[in-house]
């Protein structure tokens, strides 16, 4: 049987020139997954970044480290990561991508993903979003009825589709 050793991915030995680069790059740091890397005791704060360990599934061996905002410099540097990546993904200019940013706040980590390419993908169904049901019954008629490509989306992630849209207000 293997041995199970923490990580931390060696953020505590990072320079700010590092952390810079990885925040430009989105704020990911790195995963473990199912093996025997477990998720390790992390600095408190480095250089104005903070780190915390998301979709861990609820287990010690799973989960991705990203980076947060300790200062304003590193609050910028991670928008303008996240802000890079929208443009590269769904081939936005950068202030469509800004203002994407801005309406997805709030979004749960781990989410972002498949609701951010699902309202660039629907941001021209404004009538249908206007009568999006919720979280009540008739969603995946109200899919059927206006076109709307089926999803693997569950109602709740809809509903954060719904208000990224509405505040995006494009």
């Amino acid at each position: 049987m293997g041995t199970y050793y923490d990580t931390d991915m060696g953020v505590s030995a990072l320079s700010k020139a590092e952390l810079d680069a990885i925040a430009l790059n989105g704020g990911r740091v790195g995963s473990v997954g199912y093996g025997f890397a477990c998720c390790g005791e992390l600095p408190a704060e480095s250089h104005g970044y903070g780190f915390k360990w998301v979709d861990t599934r609820g287990m010690g061996n799973h989960g991705t480290l990203v980076l947060t905002s300790r200062s304003a410099h590193a609050a910028e540097y991670l928008r303008q990561g996240r802000v890079r990546q929208l443009m590269a993904a769904h081939d936005l200019t950068y202030a469509a991508a800004d203002s994407l940013y801005s309406a997805a706040r709030g979004v749960r980590h781990g989410q972002e993903a498949e609701v951010l390419a699902y309202a660039v993908a629907t941001r021209d169904c404004r009538a249908a979003w206007q009568r999006f049901p919720g979280a009540g019954h008739g969603v995946r008629r109200w899919l059927s009825d206006w076109g709307m490509p089926e999803t693997a989306l569950t109602v709740p992630r809809l509903a954060a589709v719904e208000a990224v849209l509405a505040a995006w207000g494009e």
